[in-house]
């Protein structure tokens, strides 16, 4: 999601007023404030155009769901791992006690191992 230049740079100017009050230097702390923000949402939003983010939404593992096949593969690794949610039948998972990961590899714990009809989806950034 790319930042709002002018939102950031109100949201900064706030907090300098709140901090400093917002009697004195009102101006300066706007330009100040337009400074920071522009400059912090011009690396984010780049960085996002230059490929920093990608997201994933509701991808099927791959693997075959037979209630006794504990590990499935993404098609990518997601960074942060623990930007993965993971989701059986529309439950969310946790992570390290439902399955674990290793890279793109899911493993389910016993118990937690998808069932012949069962849905599972991930969402993640990498």
């Amino acid at each position: 999601m790319s930042i709002n230049s002018t939102t950031l740079s109100n949201q900064i100017k706030a907090n300098l007023d709140t901090e400093f009050g917002d009697a004195t230097f009102g101006t300066e702390r706007q330009k100040v404030s337009n400074a920071i923000g522009s400059a912090v949402a011009g690396a984010h939003n780049a960085d996002l155009v230059a490929g920093g983010l990608t997201f994933v939404d509701e991808e099927t593992p791959s693997g075959t769901v037979n209630g006794s096949n504990a590990t499935f593969t993404l098609a990518n690794g997601p960074t942060p791992a623990s930007s993965l949610h993971l989701y059986l039948n529309g439950v969310r998972l946790r992570q390290g006690t439902d399955y674990t990961l290793s890279v793109a590899t899911i493993t389910y714990v016993a118990g937690s191992i998808p069932q012949t009809g069962d849905t599972h989806h991930a969402d993640y950034r990498y």
